[in-house]
């Protein structure tokens, strides 16, 4: 016979059936020979096409040999019983699974022998199905298992036991019933674990005899087994105790004494606490007596971690590997961003006393930012680096705290951009640099005559590569920034090498104060006293009106009488009853007065229909009385109603508060204005066309999606959300919240800050939308 072709290669896995190769025999017919089983092949490497196989191969011809592949024992544990076979047989089927509670003589396993005859596989004993071998499919040879082993009955591993856990075990002759506890439950005495039955049939629940948290159980009980058959010993379940807090470099552990009982915690995890803070109440004998004692920190700083899982009356050395139950860090250290300067302390060693800023004040360079107090009992002013706005500090600090105790570094403050220039009209022109634009010097002086056109900056304008978005300032044109009017110049305090929409507010970097308009200013003033002359002659001529009070309610008359005209030309007197007001009566005192001279405690009142107010009061932070208007939010109903800023609430509904605490008048607010309904946000948006187009919402979220840069561009509209419902369309610019002008800020973070002031007093909707910033 002469060899043709091979089908498979040296190695391959074949199925029984598969073509192996062809042979030619002497009478010229070619035959194909196939795999008799499934298995791995290995063929005659000397047979080519046209190799006389009598003469290549020995007298037993073996063109090829398919070797059966076989699976690795069992992994089996002591006591274990395997279900083996003889060899010569076929799997058929499983009668059990993995986990199954077996009995003796309980079939496990169908087999076929050559003969096609069934061939039941039986248990030795009773047990758990602990072990299978799965692989096996229908027709497989048992010979697959390198043992001839099927599965394994046995019992349950035992449960691993570690110093200062506690078991939980049943009694003899129990049988499973369900599990009242997973792993990872916090337990305290007497929480159910687990029920179990007896012999006769009498229910059984099995709790916690000691506070802690459940670290295993016995996951492969089923209903019905019987707890002696199947498990080595009787445990069922182990309790623990909860793993300790971290404790990192430069954090502090807050520990209490041996022998106490956890009552509540008094903080949150990542608030600010002092020395004087309470963190937690325990419980404990102390002389001999039993009473709850306050935990407080060894020193100032953030909550970084808490044990969140202890319950009230638990036993804290039973509960927890060690005493703390708070780790004490520092405060994240603030973000300085490109042209940002940081206002540093020059040491550590220090008190701090009192900050002289708020945050997004603007500040001079050199003005105050906070003071402090040294090691050697004086007090040092920390000042600012730069002109620009404060855009971070850390305002956790209070008067006492050690910085050491609380800060990473020296950074206290953050002086970021400097605000946007603001021209006045017909008077100032403001000379803008282009965006992106770096700066590099100045070519006149501050304060220096300019003409229209006059080189007055220079700034480079770096080229960006469209391959990988990135700029290169090895190929920035140098361009100059020219004067945009005649007259004296202003100039911003910018560095060379400064990026301008990092280190300014908008794009203008000076400002031209045109010279002054003489016979502009002569011919308004002899418009004004015309018009000053005929409106005091029209005053005169026409007939007096009947003057009104401007505050939005005053005293009214209990009833009025108004003769009204009738067409038989006799008077008719008629009688208007007033209308009553209706909201909340506020009154709020002020010394400003406009009917009268002088300086006068005026008392105005006004009626609130809306809430909240929208009022910051003076030292909002100390939480003192009486209130008095600092300043308003960005989009106050206060504001809207014409209250004043400085002026006092002294009296709610008729009721005097001026003796009233700050949290006292805070409730009685809080009860005057529920009834009522959240004022609505207003928001301007401008249309691509520049159009303005105002919108009121009444409820949040408002369902909008926006791009990650300032101005805020609207990039998704939910359906059916208050924001389809004003009709807001996708490329819309927000330009102002509420009474804010969010314009020219070219800072996202700032807009968005504006954006959820205004939100987080409305209403909550029913609807959630993903991916939105409110």
């Amino acid at each position: 016979m002469t060899f043709q072709d091979w089908f498979v290669e040296d190695g391959q896995l074949v199925e029984a059936g598969h073509t192996l190769c062809t042979v030619i025999r002497n009478d010229g017919i070619s035959r194909t020979y196939a795999a008799p089983q499934t298995g791995k092949v290995t063929i005659q490497q000397k047979l080519k096409t046209g190799t006389n196989i009598d003469t290549a191969l020995s007298d037993q011809r073996i063109l090829a040999i398919v070797t059966l592949p076989t699976w690795p024992a069992l992994k089996r544990d002591k006591g274990d019983v395997p279900a083996q076979t003889i060899v010569g047989l076929h799997f058929s089927s499983w009668k059990v699974q993995h986990g199954d509670m077996v009995k003796k003589n309980q079939v496990l396993v169908e087999l076929k022998d050559d003969a096609g005859q069934l061939v039941k596989l039986k248990s030795e004993k009773a047990g758990v199905v602990k072990a299978m071998q799965t692989k096996f499919r229908p027709g497989d040879p048992v010979e697959r298992a390198i043992d001839r082993t099927l599965l394994a009955v046995g019992k349950f591993t035992k449960l691993k036991l570690r110093a200062g856990q506690q078991p939980v075990a049943s009694a003899a002759g129990m049988k499973f019933e369900q599990w009242r506890a997973k792993v990872g439950d916090v337990l305290t005495v007497s929480s159910p674990i687990v029920d179990v039955r007896s012999s006769r049939d009498v229910w059984h629940q099995i709790t916690a005899t000691k506070d802690g948290i459940l670290v295993s159980r016995q996951e492969g009980l089923k209903w019905g087994m019987k707890l002696d058959e199947v498990m080595m010993d009787r445990t069922l379940a182990v309790i623990g105790k909860l793993p300790p807090l971290n404790v990192g470099s430069g954090e502090t552990a807050t520990c209490v004494k041996p022998g106490r009982r956890f009552i509540a915690y008094k903080v949150e995890k990542g608030d600010f606490v002092t020395k004087g803070t309470i963190i937690a109440i325990v419980a404990g004998v102390v002389q001999d007596e039993y009473r709850e004692q306050y935990v407080r920190p060894i020193r100032a700083g953030i909550v970084r971690e808490m044990q969140k899982d202890l319950r009230r009356n638990m036993s804290i050395d039973d509960a927890m590997k060690d005493l703390n139950i708070a780790t004490i860090g520092k405060l994240d250290p603030l973000d300085v961003g490109l042209e940002w300067k940081p206002v540093e302390v020059p040491f550590l060693t220090a008190e701090f006393v009192e900050w002289r800023v708020r945050t997004n004040d603007v500040v001079n360079k050199g003005d105050p930012i906070a003071v402090i107090l040294d090691a050697s009992g004086k007090h040092e002013v920390l000042k600012s680096p730069k002109k620009g706005r404060i855009e971070s500090r850390q305002d956790q600090l209070t008067k006492g705290c050690n910085l050491a105790d609380v800060l990473q570094d020296k950074t206290v403050a953050v002086v970021g951009r400097l605000p946007a220039v603001q021209t006045l009209p017909f008077v100032q022109t403001p000379v803008e640099a282009p965006q992106g634009a770096i700066f590099q010097g100045w070519l006149v002086a501050d304060g220096e005559q300019v003409s229209r056109g006059q080189p007055v900056a220079q700034v480079l304008m770096p080229d960006r590569r469209l391959k990988d978005d990135m700029i290169s300032l090895a190929q920035a044109s140098a361009e100059n920034v020219v004067a945009t009017d005649d007259g004296s110049i202003n100039l911003q305090p910018l560095e060379p090498g400064m990026r301008i929409e990092d280190a300014i507010e908008g794009p203008t970097i000076a400002t031209v104060n045109k010279s002054v308009p003489y016979m502009q200013i002569f011919a308004v003033l002899v418009c004004v006293v015309l018009w000053f002359c005929f409106f005091c002659l029209l005053k005169i001529m026409r007939k007096p009106k009947p003057v009104y009070s401007h505050l939005i309610f005053d005293v009214l008359p209990e009833k009025s009488d108004i003769e009204m005209p009738v067409q038989d030309g006799v008077p008719e007197k008629m009688t208007v009853q007033p209308q009553v007001p209706h909201g909340l009566q506020l009154d709020f005192e002020d010394d400003h007065n406009p009917h009268h001279g002088g300086d006068h405690l005026y008392v105005r009142t006004y009626y609130a229909v809306h809430r909240p107010l929208g009022i910051i009061p003076h030292d909002a932070e100390q939480r003192q009385s009486p209130i008095t208007v600092a300043r308003f939010t960005i989009n106050s109903y206060a504001k809207y109603l014409g209250v004043r800023l400085h002026s006092r609430l002294v009296a709610i509904n008729g009721q005097s508060v001026r003796d009233e605490d700050y949290d006292t008048i805070d409730a009685m607010l809080e009860r005057g204005l529920a009834e009522y309904e959240p004022w609505p946000l207003r928001i301007h948006f401008q249309c691509p066309d520049g159009r303005i187009e105002p919108r009121k919402f009444d409820e949040q979220p408002l369902g909008l999606e926006f791009t990650n840069q300032a101005p805020i561009k609207v990039s998704k509209v939910f359906k059916d959300s208050p924001a389809e419902q004003e009709n807001v369309k996708v490329g819309w610019y927000i330009v102002q919240v509420g009474d804010m002008e969010v314009r020219r800020i070219t800072n996202f973070k700032r807009v968005v800050g504006y954006l959820q002031e205004g939100v987080y007093p409305l209403a909550q909707g029913s609807k959630e939308y993903p991916l939105t910033v409110c």
